[in-house]
């Protein structure tokens, strides 16, 4: 009679899942890079035809914007992703040293967020051979500015498709955990006195409440190793997180893909030199929002480069984690050339005003200012203060 009543009551759980099975299969079709690119080009193509036809607005601004819910889930997003790197035999050990330095030091970087900390078996080469040295390598400098700037190609902009899915789900299911937890605690001692637990009609869960998110942690890892079933991986779930349980069935699929990009940001040729890039243009201060002019410059450097690729626009906001990503391809010769004199006349514009020289000799400049400021005056005294200091 029991064995009836966990059926049932497991039949029952299925039943109220009505999005489990459409989202399994729409899910999987969503998360591959064809679908992914396939999204932002028909946003690119409605903004030209709005262009085209007069109704749109300015040829630049992101195509997409996506928020990150808490930058505190990127240590549980990185420690998914490495502990199914770890096990993949086919991904040299220098390779594998690659990504876990990206997962938990350049993403957490460019997002100003804390760094997670490598273990001692992540400093070592997982194929049993020496330690590679990276003093003498330079790094990513994160910069002060309000937001990081990548210019990436397809690779770059899948991965952080896919890493940001990944974040969001794990938050939906830690922000439900939560709320199990501080709603369901007063009667769970109740649930111990029922008469079904009683009678052994129900099992009494063996995991406590408080303890949901850090086991669901712990069966995805089981998932991908293949020791738990798919099926009840997915009836636990349900058990635990109830019609929100949906958005876990894919999660093993979701961590293989980014397994995947993140093999081919350290492997393929063009996403080296694109990180390189990255690594050269922060030391100049490119990726920071500060320097204008020296972001045009990182701007002609990454379409020369990506020529014979898409290339993305991929701002970073530090302070509220917000992804803003704009589809470069597409602009013909004369537009492209046209956008480029623009950033480059307004980072001119722009840097004039922060020479003590030119602030002091041009009196046509004093007055615009006065009638039509682009600076606080403030800041220009500020500025000039400042250069007098140094001087």
């Amino acid at each position: 009679f029991r064995s009836c009543f966990e059926q049932l009551e497991k039949y029952y759980l299925k039943s109220l899942d009505h999005q489990g099975i459409n989202f399994k299969t729409t899910d999987h079709k969503a998360m591959r890079a064809k679908s992914l690119l396939g999204e932002i080009e028909t946003l690119f193509d409605d903004r030209q035809e709005q262009i085209a036809d007069g109704t749109g607005g300015d040829v630049s601004g992101p195509h997409l914007t996506l928020l990150y819910p808490d930058k505190m889930i990127f240590d549980d997003a990185a420690g998914l992703i490495v502990h199914h790197l770890k096990r993949q035999t086919g991904i040299h050990g220098d390779d594998k040293r690659k990504i876990k330095e990206f997962m938990f030091h350049s993403v957490p970087d460019l997002f100003a967020a804390r760094r997670g900390e490598l273990s001692d078996d992540e400093d070592e080469d997982d194929d049993g051979g020496d330690v590679v040295e990276t003093e003498g390598k330079q790094q990513f400098q994160p910069g002060p500015g309000s937001y990081s700037l990548i210019f990436g190609n397809n690779t770059y902009y899948v991965f952080l498709r896919l890493h940001h899915t990944l974040c969001e789900r794990l938050f939906r299911i830690y922000r439900q955990a939560v709320t199990i937890a501080e709603t369901e605690a007063p009667y769970r001692q109740m649930e111990k006195d029922s008469t079904a637990v009683a009678l052994r009609l129900r099992a009494l869960t063996e995991i406590d409440i408080e303890e949901y998110y850090p086991a669901f942690l712990d069966m995805v890892k089981n998932l991908l190793d293949g020791n738990m079933d798919p099926g009840l991986f997915e009836d636990t779930c349900r058990e635990m997180f109830g019609v929100h349980a949906y958005i876990a069935f894919t999660m093993d699929k979701l961590i293989q893909n980014i397994v995947r990009q993140l093999h081919n940001l350290v492997t393929d040729e063009i996403c080296m030199k694109v990180f390189d890039m990255l690594v050269d243009e922060s030391v100049a201060l490119a990726t920071t929002g500060n320097v204008p002019a020296a972001e045009a410059a990182y701007q002609k450097r990454a379409e020369q480069m990506l020529a014979e690729d898409n290339c993305f626009k991929i701002v970073i906001r530090k302070r509220s984690g917000k992804l803003e990503i704009e589809f470069m391809e597409g602009l013909d010769d004369e537009r492209a050339s046209a956008h480029s004199a623009d950033v480059e006349k307004w980072a001119n514009y722009v840097e004039k005003y922060f020479i003590e020289e030119q602030i002091e000799s041009s009196e046509k400049v004093k007055i615009r200012m006065m009638k039509r400021p682009v600076l606080l005056l403030r800041n220009l005294r500020w500025k000039k203060s400042r250069m007098k200091m140094k001087m």
